[in-house]
């Protein structure tokens, strides 16, 4: 598959743009399930809105901590991709135990920081807030990608 070797990283930093071909390609590639989406967020945040928005279509479950995300993996959620707010999470140690809870050997773990945040280590991509509906679309468009070029 032409997009298996595409980093998620790297698309979400922007070191790759979308052209029109990798447009055509995503577009006949996407999985046709809902990703799992695991949102670590405060709903009372403000910002909130706009990334939910941006999740329509796809099972999301959101959690406003940490330690709620754990529990709720290891409880059976499974998740595709989670978001985490780096207000909430910093390190990457939430992603090396979410990682451990899922119980593959990866999971993509995007960081959701604002502008003024220094840039966080231990995810695969960032976005900075506040992020539009559309680059939570385009990201998780990303991650639909690139699942279903992993064999399971």
């Amino acid at each position: 598959m032409v997009c298996a070797a595409i980093p998620l990283a790297s698309v979400l930093r922007g070191e790759i743009r979308r052209t029109r071909r990798f447009a055509r390609v995503s577009r006949r590639t996407v999985v046709d399930r809902p990703l799992s989406v695991l949102l670590v967020l405060s709903s009372a945040d403000p910002l909130a809105q706009s990334v939910i928005s941006g999740i329509r279509g796809h099972c999301v479950l959101t959690c406003e901590s940490a330690e709620q995300a754990l529990v709720a993996v290891r409880q059976g959620f499974a998740p595709d991709v989670a978001l985490v707010d780096t207000r909430i999470a910093m390190d990457g140690q939430l992603v090396s135990d979410l990682v451990v809870a899922v119980g593959r050997n990866s999971l993509p773990c995007v960081a959701l920081r604002p502008s003024s945040s220094p840039r966080p280590s231990g995810f695969d991509g960032e976005l900075t807030l506040p992020a539009t509906a559309r680059e939570i679309e385009l990201t998780l468009e990303t991650v639909s990608l690139l699942t279903a070029s992993v064999p399971a």
